[in-house]
């Protein structure tokens, strides 16, 4: 009987051990993600209240410039967890929740064009090359001109190279003119 109770005391010291390096790493962990919630809000505070609002707004502009609303991320947190949100910004009013209220279908498709192309140019690629899927989809005649000096302009200011894939043959034909090479070099 000692040498059972001895062997069930070993037993629960080593479990108590156990334990307590499982309470520890679970403390540890809790520490290691709140950091990281915490680095990664400032990160993107700094990014989306700065650079990435700021110049996913301008290229939104030229893109449609008689629409009254600008699409614009917020950061959203709630508990731990941190989202981002797309609202609609106009001055002298307050932000809508939701950008899809206030853009029409064309718009909010030059939404995702330009928030994606503002995050290509954010970034340093290795591979200064932008492949871009029908980017003119939804988008009425006068947009797509706009579209298309913009991306002339990307391929000009921010020396990168475009492959753009479209539907119609019209599109393509105009879009070759407009984005074609000027020289063999």
């Amino acid at each position: 009987v000692k040498d059972r109770l001895k062997s069930a005391e070993e037993r629960r010291s080593s479990l108590n051990a156990s334990w307590q390096r499982v309470v520890e790493c679970i403390r540890q962990a809790k520490m290691l993600s709140a950091a990281a919630v915490n680095t990664k809000k400032v990160l993107l505070t700094d990014v989306f209240d700065g650079t990435l609002n700021s110049l996913w707004r301008d290229l939104f502009r030229r893109l449609v410039k008689a629409d009254r609303f600008t699409p614009q991320l917020k950061l959203v947190q709630r508990g731990r967890r941190l989202t981002t949100e797309i609202q609609g910004h106009a001055e002298a009013v307050n932000p809508f929740e939701h950008a899809s209220s206030v853009l029409s279908a064309g718009n909010s498709n030059t939404a995702a064009l330009s928030l994606f192309l503002t995050v290509h140019l954010l970034e340093e690629p290795r591979h200064k090359l932008l492949v871009l899927d029908d980017p003119v989809q939804n988008i009425d005649d006068v947009h797509v001109v706009q579209v298309a000096s913009l991306l002339r302009t990307i391929v000009n200011e921010s020396r990168r190279q475009i492959i753009v894939g479209v539907h119609e043959r019209s599109l393509f034909d105009y879009l070759c003119l407009e984005l074609g090479p000027t020289n063999e070099n």
